[in-house]
């Protein structure tokens, strides 16, 4: 993994992630990413709330 020099982590080929503290700095990089993402292809973004994260089931 290597990471950028505005926070975001490469976990894969195409695949960022960046892990904010709170909803304001989250819909910060979301208007972010809008501004710059490319105008074809597909740009998705996962915001689990906190709610959500008791749920999740991980495998390793």
């Amino acid at each position: 993994m290597t990471q950028s020099r505005d926070g975001y982590i490469r976990i894969g080929p195409e695949v960022f992630m960046r892990v904010v503290q709170n909803r304001k700095a989250s819909e910060k990089h979301y208007r972010r990413i809008d501004e710059v993402k490319p105008k074809t292809g597909v740009v998705r973004l996962l915001r689990p709330i906190y709610s959500m994260i008791g749920c999740m089931k991980y495998k390793m």
